[in-house]
């Protein structure tokens, strides 16, 4: 036990201020961890410098408060140490586990397979370190280098990405290219029979949901037979290509021209009445007859003028693709029958 009794005062002070400096820094050294309270510490080590400072000084109670205080010390201690001792364990095994996380990340590129097998290596080695300073060091070393690999792989996925959105955006435009294509008339440029029928038939679908007006215009060439015999089938092939040119400047965007098989096409109107449609249909067969068309016959510029014949049709209530198109070509029939260049509207 520790006494001053009998001791040059002097030298006693000295003592004490010595006991003094050194609870002093064990209470410096104390680890505050919020896990691991040293408040009970912390207490008993000033309750101890208070005895010290007594007067007069009580050998007897600073030698049962010192007592006190190295038990207190060897308690505080011994948690402090078991608690390191489990924050260090625990600290290994998040190395371990980021390790393994690491091996799973192993479907990339061989280069960020090498990189990542290096950071595994490394991450083993620092689990048999020592001291936690240095793993901690170690630790935000190869953490940092990860997050630079994996800023350069992300910044090369995002390359990726964009060549890979350019690609599909290029195929995108070619499907969309050859649908088009796939529903053109190869000769004039206007929709084929296909695409006809399937505009036509949602059409049909939308009138009898919602009572929707269209109107079908079918045309063809008058005297066309005569016409390739007299000039050649270039030739007849030139007066189609103009005549559907016609077609689409004199129709709406809503609307469509369509070659419908040979020299007969058909003009679907969208959203007119059957007035509305006769009208039109006059306008077109008077346009198309005061064209002039030029056209070259054994190297010999000719000017050529035609006409055609056309019949109507309005959709009606319980119409379907075909029965309109049918009383369009029964009207077409009797514009043919009565003179040609003119229009007929269907029957009824």
């Amino acid at each position: 036990m520790l006494t001053l009794k009998g001791q040059v005062p002097d030298r006693n002070a000295s003592c004490i201020e010595t006991i003094r400096i050194l609870l002093c820094c064990l209470k410096r050294f104390s680890h505050d961890l919020k896990e691991v309270s040293n408040d009970r510490f912390v207490e008993t080590i000033d309750l101890l410098q208070q005895e010290l400072c007594k007067d007069p000084w009580d050998p007897k109670r600073y030698n049962k408060t010192v007592q006190a205080c190295k038990a207190m010390s060897l308690l505080q201690s011994r948690r402090e140490q078991e608690y390191l001792v489990e924050r260090d364990q625990e600290f290994r095994k998040i190395v371990l586990g980021l390790t393994e996380q690491l091996r799973g990340l192993l479907d990339g590129s061989s280069r960020f397979e090498d990189q990542v097998e290096s950071y595994a290596d490394k991450l083993d080695e620092m689990c048999k370190l020592e001291d936690i300073r240095k793993i901690r060091e170690e630790l935000s070393q190869q953490v940092t280098s990860i997050r630079e690999e994996v800023a350069s792989q992300r910044q090369n996925r995002d390359v990726d990405v964009e060549a890979m959105k350019a690609e599909i955006q290029k195929l995108n435009f070619d499907l969309r290219q050859a649908i088009d294509k796939s529903r053109t008339d190869p000769l004039t440029g206007v929709a084929n029979r296909e695409a006809m029928d399937d505009f036509l038939t949602k059409l049909v679908e939308r009138g009898v949901l919602d009572e929707s007006q269209f109107a079908i215009l079918m045309w063809d060439v008058d005297n066309f037979k005569k016409l390739n015999d007299s000039y050649g089938h270039k030739a007849g092939d030139a007066v189609l290509k103009a005549l559907s040119r016609q077609c689409v400047k004199m129709t709406r965007n809503t609307d469509m021209v369509a070659r419908y098989g040979g020299e007969e096409f058909v003009i679907i109107l969208n959203g007119v009445t059957r007035s509305l449609a006769l009208k039109r249909g006059r306008q077109l067969v008077r346009s198309i007859a005061g064209i002039d068309l030029l056209l070259t016959v054994s190297g010999q510029v000719k000017r050529v003028r035609t006409t055609i014949s056309m019949g109507v049709a309005q959709f009606r209530p319980g119409d379907t693709r075909d029965s309109i198109i049918e009383r369009a070509d029964q009207a077409l029939y009797r514009a043919k029958r009565s003179g040609k260049n003119r229009v007929e509207l269907e029957a009824g």
